[in-house]
């Protein structure tokens, strides 16, 4: 979907609504009134809504998404403007040769890396979506299967050209790409990766547009996805991935959907927090040791942030010359005691600058 065509739409709203909060705030309540976006699936039978926790997920999957995607055009902006002052440098040095002596001319080639854009998968109920305007939800029953044991390792996305690493030979170079970042693409799906979770990306046939299609299969330690109806061009049968899973995996976290004639997306929530080197044993994998490691502070735990927030707040305060969160806390008790019975400053304006305010620690 081309979504540049709804611009002027949007930016007559967000004219209208002047901040972003209320911009969102309209789109949120379009949702509410006049879809089902909110409304959740308490079993098979219904017909309308998600099943629990599924519209929170679609929503931060997309947000993260393009947050990602200008981080990653903003990286790419500065590694572009470095690597052309390096190739001007070099053209200045070669026409300042001796006009004695030949020129030589250095065919240095240079390679602009792609944007950073992570996927963000989640969790295990399948949603199908269609081509057309009209999208439907259904949850599937997932049977988990034991668990199997889980070992340190790292991953690192495959190029779109599925390139070798140039380094020793571990394995396929990062992806950066929106489609394979920290993971890689293959013959038959592409995937990426974030600490949490995976999304694989499986192509299918233009005439498999609805969820009765395709078939899929979410164990513990196994997936398997497959067509219907169809014959797939690139296995030659109707199989289109199946395997044991490289790490297990949390199957009631875990979630599907098809966009019609194009892919079928699967996202794995991870057991444990860490990176894997490929999503099928036996499959190519990538190298530990290129894996963009970055974490957003969106993804630790409230409490992390907000520990996170305090240190930083403290820290803009000291380069300020305020005071931090502590001795503003320290400030009020003094305030507190300051026109206290007995005390020397009694009927005075309170002035901390008067006491000796020593950093506590404990």
């Amino acid at each position: 979907m081309d979504a540049a065509k709804f611009d002027d739409i949007f930016m007559g709203m967000l004219q209208h609504c002047e901040q972003v909060e209320p911009f969102l705030d309209a789109m949120f309540s379009f949702l509410a009134r006049r879809t089902d976006f909110f409304r959740v699936m308490h079993s098979r039978d219904d017909k309308m809504g998600f099943p629990p926790g599924v519209a929170e997920k679609i929503v931060l999957k997309i947000f993260k998404k393009y947050q990602e995607l200008v981080k990653g055009n903003q990286t790419e902006k500065k590694s572009a403007g470095s690597e052309k002052d390096e190739i001007k440098g070099s053209e200045n040095v070669s026409t300042e040769t001796s006009s004695d002596q030949p020129s030589s001319s250095d065919n240095n080639a240079s390679s602009l890396p792609s944007p950073p854009t992570p996927s963000v998968c989640s969790t295990t109920v399948e949603v199908e979506t269609s081509s057309s305007a009209d999208q439907a939800a259904a949850p599937v029953p997932l049977s988990e299967s034991t668990a199997g044991a889980s070992t340190v390792s790292t991953s690192s996305a495959a190029q779109p050209e599925n390139s070798k690493s140039s380094d020793e030979g571990k394995g396929l170079m990062p992806g950066k790409s929106a489609e394979c970042y920290n993971g890689a693409i293959l013959d038959r799906y592409s995937w990426s990766q974030t600490i949490k979770d995976i999304e694989v990306k499986i192509p299918v046939p233009s005439s498999i547009t609805k969820g009765r299609d395709v078939g899929v299969e979410i164990k513990t330690s196994h997936l398997k996805v497959w067509l219907k109806k169809d014959i797939s061009p690139v296995t030659g049968n109707n199989v289109l991935v199946d395997g044991k899973l490289q790490r297990t995996i949390k199957c009631e976290d875990s979630m599907w959907l098809l966009e019609g004639g194009k892919f079928i997306i699967v996202n794995l929530e991870k057991r444990e927090e860490r990176f894997w080197t490929a999503v099928l044993e036996g499959d190519a994998e990538i190298d530990k040791t290129k894996v963009d490691t970055t974490r957003d502070i969106s993804d630790f735990d409230e409490q992390t942030q907000s520990d996170f927030e305090h240190v930083m707040y403290d820290h803009r305060q000291k380069l300020q010359g305020k005071p931090t969160s502590q001795e503003l806390k320290t400030h009020e008790l003094l305030k507190q005691a300051w026109d206290a019975k007995g005390s020397p400053f009694a009927g005075t304006e309170f002035d901390p600058s008067k006491v000796n305010i020593s950093p506590s620690y404990g």
